[in-house]
């Protein structure tokens, strides 16, 4: 086995040591992609749901991802369970009747002859 004098040992390790902080960066580079790759792809699997479920319906698929891209990852998992909480956009909240007995969209009724012609029926009686 061949012997190495102490100035080739100091010259491996000035090589060595500089190869590690060049890789060591390299691998930060790549581990920053790696997750900005990650974070699109769950905002891309967010504004997705919120798409089915009609939420933010003014937005477009891609304002939505640039949206949520603009989030921290915490406030994203916040939206995250916010969404998954939340009802598909087909929740009626309130209908109008003409009164006590009346069936939203059942012929006949003031209101639904108001709609309909835009004239007022008077109660004569």
């Amino acid at each position: 086995m061949d012997k190495i004098s102490s100035a080739q040992a100091s010259q491996v390790l000035r090589f060595a040591s500089a190869n590690m902080r060049k890789l060591a960066a390299e691998n930060r580079t790549l581990q920053a992609r790696v997750a900005g790759f990650e974070k699109e792809a769950r905002c891309r699997k967010l504004a997705t749901v919120m798409q089915e479920k009609g939420m933010n319906s003014e937005l477009t698929f891609e304002e939505k991802v640039a949206s949520l891209m603009s989030q921290s990852d915490s406030d994203i998992a916040i939206t995250e369970k916010a969404v998954d909480l939340s009802a598909s956009g087909d929740v009626k909240l309130a209908s109008i009747s003409d009164g006590p007995g009346m069936v939203p969209g059942q012929k006949g009724g003031k209101l639904h002859s108001f709609l309909l012609t835009r004239e007022v029926e008077d109660d004569v009686q």
